[in-house]
């Protein structure tokens, strides 16, 4: 099952809030209209990387609450869940706190 461009990638957790550190993984929310199955949508994308090879201890992890696509590239270990909104919120969130507060002053 091809999913085109109907879904697109996000970088979500410590990476997609600028705090991540060295050994951090690399979370991605994978947005899907929301008639496109989760667990299908995972499985299109651990199709094409087992077909492409470069990806290495590729696992689709389908019988837990968020399926989850986990697997390693480029030497980055990467975990991929489908439209979870929360990830992308909280994002948004800090960047925007970030944005909006200014330097503390410190009292003479």
């Amino acid at each position: 099952a091809s999913l085109g461009e109907q879904c697109k990638v996000v970088v979500a957790g410590s990476m997609g809030l600028g705090v991540d550190v060295s050994g951090s993984d690399l979370d991605l929310v994978l947005c899907c209209p929301v008639e496109v199955d989760p667990k299908t949508a995972l499985q299109a994308v651990h199709s094409e990387l087992l077909k492409d090879g470069d990806a290495a201890d590729v696992a689709l992890l389908e019988q837990v609450a968020t399926p989850l696509l986990t697997f390693r590239l480029g030497g980055l270990t990467l975990d991929m869940t489908v439209n979870q909104l929360s990830s992308l919120r909280d994002i948004i969130l800090f960047r925007n706190a970030l944005r909006t507060a200014g330097p503390e002053r410190s009292e003479e």
